[in-house]
């Protein structure tokens, strides 16, 4: 269910009217720009599931230590632009698993990423893989 309101009592008000009836929701860049990770941190306080669909765009390390920080707050999906590049990328899915393995990385992208190493089948969701330990 997506949070897409202006702030914490808004969307406490959603949560408090759907119950049990859904468990994962959306918290977008208006509510965390109003609230911040305190909202994040309510809902999975609350037993929720968190979908923080902030778009992460910026220099590989900046998108690490977003994503990072992300993870560690207990999401369980994000979303960075895939046209930052694959270095961005491979900085974003490496940051959730050592922050949290559970975290899932997505992006949303109208063509192939060059090479097209991260674009699942249908060709609009990107998935970065867990990276194998040698």
């Amino acid at each position: 269910m997506a949070l897409d309101v202006p702030s914490a009592a808004d969307a406490q008000k959603i949560v408090g009217a759907l119950g049990d009836y859904a468990r994962f929701y959306k918290v977008g860049m208006q509510l965390y720009t109003a609230e911040g990770p305190a909202v994040v941190r309510e809902l999975i306080r609350a037993g929720k599931q968190v979908f923080l669909d902030l778009k992460y765009h910026d220099i590989p390390n900046s998108v690490a230590a977003a994503v990072g920080e992300a993870a560690r707050l207990g999401v369980s999906m994000l979303t960075v632009h895939a046209s930052g590049g694959t270095k961005m990328l491979e900085a974003a899915a490496s940051a959730a698993i050592t922050a949290a393995a559970a975290t899932t990385v997505v992006s949303f992208i109208k063509a192939p990423s060059p090479g097209g190493q991260f674009v699942s089948p249908c060709g609009n969701t990107v998935v970065l893989p867990r990276k194998r330990s040698s």
